[in-house]
């Protein structure tokens, strides 16, 4: 009898599974025309983030951001309301944090993306995005059909259907999750100077740099790295925030063939995310249907230096030029607490570039020891410059 049992149960399973791999979450359901290569993708690159407009319905132009790290796309409550768009049910989607948030959902007759057309799909309604200066998420439904090419120094981006080759350099593999978001290898260095692979989400929605799951800030945290804190948010907009921590790492960090030194990763995070700050000034092409990924420097550097190891923040100050903050490890409501502002004149000799409007990361020689930064006070005119050490040392205080 028990094994009548066992065998019914395992009948039964294999049917439901059956029947369960036809299914297709109603998230998941799109048409999609032929991709017109002709079809040109209006798009910027505003403070590290890339943004393209589409139209939705005939109604546009509509300003999203461009989320690798998205499937789903998203609409604010304004921008649906203009365009006629019903909800007709919820979802619960999980934010950047982990966090799982209910949102209406509402059917979309027709969108189109430069040379993409995409029909007959769900987005899901966001009350919080307007605070975030655009109109929606693109996600990569439909786009994952083919290659995507974004710029992050011109921020042009481009669909095409032709596919990468494997064996050219630079060009690497990466994994598609349960939850269609790519994987990328990154490898990071060891205190003991060996490198262990960890897989990152890659996610262009994320402007900083790096998360650390929990296991992986186990393995490359610290204590007495801790760069300063701050507070992270999803894209839910400041409801959906929290408390972070920001760490240098136990050494350098390389994704393709592009060495980063000194990085700062937010630690203890729900998961291992690569942010569109790691790929400022390069082109980054994701060959979705063949699973393959390149990142190239467009000035051709190989290796980058992350200035907030030194507690220093760049930011647009609002006069063109970009000024250089230290941040202090004592936490404040805001999240940080700013010692002093100074403007950039010039880093290792290159003058802060006006299109890049918030740099995090600066090329370096590959043998570079030390840093230069030349700054003048905004208040006395006078001039000065740092030199610091790219090495492995706590930032200094």
């Amino acid at each position: 009898m028990a094994a009548r049992s066992r065998l019914a149960n395992a009948l039964l399973c294999a049917l439901i599974g059956l029947l369960c791999a036809g299914c297709v979450h109603s998230w998941e359901r799109y048409t999609a025309e032929a991709l017109d290569p002709a079809g040109l993708v209006e798009s910027e690159r505003s403070y590290g983030s890339l943004y393209v407009n589409v139209s939705i319905n005939g109604t546009g132009p509509i300003r999203m951001l461009l989320d690798t790290g998205a499937y789903i796309n998203s609409v604010s409550s304004e921008t649906a309301d203009r365009i006629g768009l019903v909800p007709r049910g919820t979802w619960d989607i999980r934010d950047f944090n982990g966090q799982a948030v209910r949102s209406s959902r509402a059917a979309v007759d027709e969108m189109i993306v430069g040379g993409l057309t995409l029909r007959d799909f769900e987005v899901w309604i966001n009350p919080a995005r307007e605070e975030h200066g655009d109109q929606g998420v693109l996600g990569m439904i439909g786009i994952q059909d083919h290659t995507l090419a974004m710029n992050f120094e011109t921020g042009q981006v481009e669909l095409s259907d032709e596919r990468l080759n494997p064996d050219d350099p630079g060009v690497i593999e990466f994994r598609l999750s349960e939850d269609y978001k790519a994987k990328i290898p990154v490898l990071i260095e060891k205190p003991s100077g060996a490198f262990e692979r960890v897989w990152a989400t890659l996610d262009t929605g994320f402007r900083g740099t790096l998360t650390l799951g929990r296991r992986e800030s186990r393995a490359h945290r610290l204590e007495d790295r801790l760069v300063f804190r701050t507070r992270m948010y999803g894209t839910h907009g400041p409801s959906s925030s929290w408390a972070a921590e920001k760490h240098l790492l136990a050494g350098d960090l390389k994704i393709g063939g592009i060495t980063y030194s000194r990085i700062v990763a937010a630690t203890d995070q729900p998961g291992t995310n690569a942010g569109a700050a790691l790929f400022e000034g390069c082109l980054v092409t994701i060959d979705w249907p063949s699973s393959l990924l390149k990142i190239e420097r467009v000035d051709g550097a190989s290796r980058m230096l992350d200035l907030a190891s030194y507690g220093i923040l760049p930011i647009d100050d609002g006069s063109g030029r970009l000024t250089i903050i230290a941040a202090s490890t004592q936490p404040d409501p805001d999240g940080m607490a700013l010692d002093y502002s100074k403007s950039i004149e010039s880093v290792n000799g290159l003058e802060p570039d006006g299109r890049f409007q918030h740099r995090k990361l600066w090329p370096i020689g590959t043998d570079a020891r030390e840093v230069v930064i030349k700054y003048r006070d905004p208040d006395t005119g006078a001039t000065g410059e740092h030199r610091l050490p790219i090495d492995k040392s706590p930032a200094p205080r």
